[in-house]
């Protein structure tokens, strides 16, 4: 897969990319996640 066809797709899903940069203790963090907002649980 392409990095085009990778944003095309996320762009489609309507997702979020969710990145830490700092944990809460303030030491570095490369931790991230995809979130889609419109998933409905249940």
């Amino acid at each position: 897969m392409s990095w085009e066809e990778w944003f095309a797709t996320f762009d489609e899903r309507g997702l979020n990319f969710i990145y830490q940069e700092c944990r809460s203790d303030g030491s570095p963090s490369n931790s991230f996640r995809l979130e889609n907002p419109q998933r409905v649980d249940g």
